[in-house]
């Protein structure tokens, strides 16, 4: 399996960031069980931007795809009700994304990130290894 990696430098809050590490654990397991069945050359990206004072975070993998009228909104699994709730606590949101395989456009507000931040916490950067 490939994973591929292209993340803006942007410091968090340590617990937003483990929620994020929820929601692509999430994500990740999804594609690992249900999209790679036939895939040859598995690969799941993650890459990121900073603007307006959001995050956005597109997942993707190179698997079969979602099912015709997939809509994360609607459905009723834990996984994806988690990846919901910690998106909109966020005052964010989690969307498909076009294209081959599934993608996920996931949006967090920084600021609700930072007012977020508990007493004491430390901040840590979301810098991928090269």
């Amino acid at each position: 399996m490939v994973l591929r990696f292209d993340l803006p430098d942007v410091e968090l809050p340590a617990k937003t960031l483990t929620n994020i590490g929820i929601i692509m654990n999430e994500l990740a397991t999804n594609s690992v069980k249900y999209a790679f069945e036939d895939t040859k050359e598995p690969e799941i990206s993650l890459s990121g931007r900073v603007a307006g004072g959001r995050l956005r975070l597109l997942y993707r993998d190179n698997g079969r795809g979602l099912p015709e009228g997939f809509d994360p909104a609607a459905r009723t699994g834990l996984g994806m009700l988690l990846v919901q709730n910690i998106a909109k606590s966020y005052k964010g949101s989690v969307a498909i994304e076009g294209g081959s395989g599934a993608g996920f456009a996931i949006e967090l507000s920084i600021e609700e990130a930072q007012a977020m931040t508990g007493r004491g916490e430390s901040a840590a950067m979301i810098r991928p290894h090269s």
